[in-house]
């Protein structure tokens, strides 16, 4: 089959969705599928419309959406251009971003469903890392058929890196990912102040907004000395970063499916995660 895939993220950026585009384009190329990916130009003065007139040409079986903004809109046109089947992958629960673009949480919680409703409408059937996220989208009124499927990760990278003969870890706790309001790192901090965990030494790998809050954060509360703000790191070195905490935190309570749990598991090292 054609099998085209629309999304506002790609490489070089790095983030969940990515990671998914990317293994998912892997695995269907390797089994046989003719894909090619639409996304943003970083380049303003490269002419969409010229892309789209390429992509409509092209003519695919399938236009596989990532993401609800941009590209979403090209998806759409495509398919119906094309008669092609419009599947959409929900990626993101936008009702634990309400920090972004509503200071009311209710408010921002009602917004997210009737967006979320008024963008799968146009779906032919929608895909879901999940149950958490079906059910979501059940209670949000959706009306097309959503299917379960987890997005898939390469764990090799992760198991040779956890197979390697190295130093003993230097850090007891580690996370990776990037730094958000929504990924609560902050609740991490204040436990780390805490008596129960005042042995623990605690390294985080990535950046983001919340990076200069964290940090604040960690000198009031007294316990810079024992974190770690390692930065942003490239991706092919992820996987040893893993391998420098004993156990890998997360209090997040955004994921839909968690693929930094997977990564660390799959490199033998525990993780200790919200439900």
């Amino acid at each position: 089959m054609k099998i085209l895939i629309t999304t506002d993220w790609y490489t070089p950026s790095v983030n969940g969705v990515v990671t998914s585009v990317l293994n998912l384009q892997k695995q269907l190329e390797t089994a046989g599928h003719e894909v090619r990916v639409l996304t943003l130009a970083q380049n303003r003065e490269q002419n969409g419309r010229q892309y789209l007139k390429e992509m409509i040409w092209w003519k695919p079986d399938v236009v596989h959406s990532q993401c609800e903004f941009t590209t979403f809109w090209f998806a759409r046109k495509i398919a119906a251009a094309t008669n092609a089947a419009l599947i959409h992958t929900y990626h993101t629960v936008y009702e634990d971003y309400t920090h972004y673009f509503s200071p009311n949480r209710a408010a921002g919680k009602k917004a997210a469903a009737a967006f979320s409703r008024l963008v799968l409408k146009h779906t032919d059937a929608v895909i879901v890392p999940t149950e958490k996220v079906r059910r979501l989208l059940e209670g949000y009124g959706v009306k097309k058929p959503v299917y379960t499927i987890p997005s898939g990760i390469d764990c090799r990278k992760f198991e040779e890196a956890g197979n390697t003969e190295e130093e003993q870890p230097r850090w007891d706790l580690v996370t990776v990912g990037r730094l958000a309001k929504e990924k609560n790192i902050r609740e991490i901090l204040e436990w780390l102040a805490a008596p129960e965990g005042a042995m623990y030494t605690y390294l985080i790998v990535g950046d983001g907004p919340e990076r200069e809050h964290l940090e604040k954060q960690a000198r009031e509360l007294g316990i810079s000395d024992r974190i770690c703000f390692a930065g942003m790191v490239k991706p092919e070195e992820t996987p040893a970063w893993y391998q420098k905490g004993r156990i890998f935190v997360s209090a997040s309570k955004s994921e839909t499916q968690g693929l930094t749990y997977l990564e660390a598991l799959a490199g033998g090292i525990p993780a200790v995660c919200r439900k």
